[in-house]
């Protein structure tokens, strides 16, 4: 019980420490062998940034209940696991019979995780979570299902994320199929942080219809199917479109906004579905630099000899989405 007491204690200080604008020494972990995230080991780049700063926690030493400069965000994260052609195509076939049977998990064969601030927290084939900072290769969908506003509210999830991992890290093991009491998957322990948290990850739309997809039918191609007035209201020549890099999807959504310069506010399911391809990209973008298929299209700049980001959704280390921590 001492030891639980000193682990949760620690893992509370790992949150604290970044979330309110410190230092964090990066801790090594058990290298996860499926789920395509990855720690970034120069501890440079923080995904997701939006972290409240020094400024707002001196502030909170007078006043403790107040509004943070930077929300601090929560996002789901869906990745990959089949690493060839084969194992996909296996899948596809698996997945319908276990969705008519309601066995296996809830978001079928894929591997989920949560993003809070700069952190990923995930329960993988190691059976322990340590929270760090991450790169992902893997990325289907990055989408955000909550923000933390408040200093007290940043309290309170240290508190629900310290005790989550703490137990599972003790009395639990790692389980896809056939589960006991004391066994789970990364979809189980997300499930069990999000209801701690009273956090409900419901989604609407197109990405509802493509979550979907990836339990019962198994398909995780990265497909937009439009209903019938948007194909219409969009002039668009397809009932679907995939995107199997991050400028075919950029150059889609700048003709959707060419067409309707409020598309984002009229349209806020689609326009967070495709958002979530996009920061899903990045998230690869960040890893393999100088692959092209994860790059954003650019523009010729100022200076004729520079060219610029020109992602309809922009830079997210611009926004703050994503943050570099030196």
């Amino acid at each position: 019980m001492k030891k639980e007491q000193e682990y949760k204690k620690k893992t509370s200080n790992l949150f604290s420490s970044t979330l309110e604008g410190s230092h964090v020494e990066t801790v090594s972990t058990p290298t996860n062998t499926s789920s395509g995230i990855e720690t970034d080991d120069d501890d440079s780049l923080a995904m997701d940034g939006g972290e409240p700063t020094s400024e707002d926690f001196e502030k909170s030493k007078i006043n403790p209940e107040f509004t943070l400069k930077k929300e601090v965000k929560i996002k789901l994260i869906i990745s990959e696991l089949a690493s060839s052609k084969s194992k996909k195509a296996q899948r596809m076939l698996l997945s319908p019979v276990m969705n008519t049977f309601h066995v296996g998990p809830k978001l079928g064969l894929f591997h989920c995780a949560l993003m809070v601030g700069p952190f990923l927290i995930e329960w993988n084939n190691s059976a322990i979570c340590i929270p760090r900072k991450c790169v992902s290769t893997a990325a289907l969908v990055s989408a955000d299902i909550n923000s933390i506003s408040t200093s007290t509210k940043v309290e309170e999830t240290v508190a629900v994320l310290a005790k989550v991992i703490t137990d599972w890290n003790v009395r639990n093991s790692y389980a896809t199929f056939g589960k006991k009491s004391n066994e789970g998957n990364c979809q189980d322990f997300v499930d069990e942080i999000l209801s701690k948290l009273g956090v409900q990850a419901k989604f609407t739309g197109p990405l509802d219809a493509f979550l979907k997809q990836l339990k019962e039918k198994g398909n995780s191609d990265l497909v937009f199917a439009p209903t019938n007035d948007f194909i219409e209201k969009f002039k668009l020549e397809k009932k679907s479109y995939q995107f199997v890099d991050h400028p075919s999807l950029d150059k889609f959504v700048q003709r959707l906004m060419d067409v309707d310069v409020e598309f984002q506010q009229k349209y806020k399911d689609e326009y967070a579905f495709l958002k979530s391809f996009d920061r899903a990209f990045w998230m690869r973008h960040f890893k393999f630099p100088n692959n092209m298929q994860f790059r954003c299209i650019e523009k010729k700049g100022e200076d004729d000899d520079d060219m610029e980001c020109a992602c309809p959704f922009k830079d997210p280390q611009e926004t703050g989405s994503i943050k570099f921590v030196k």
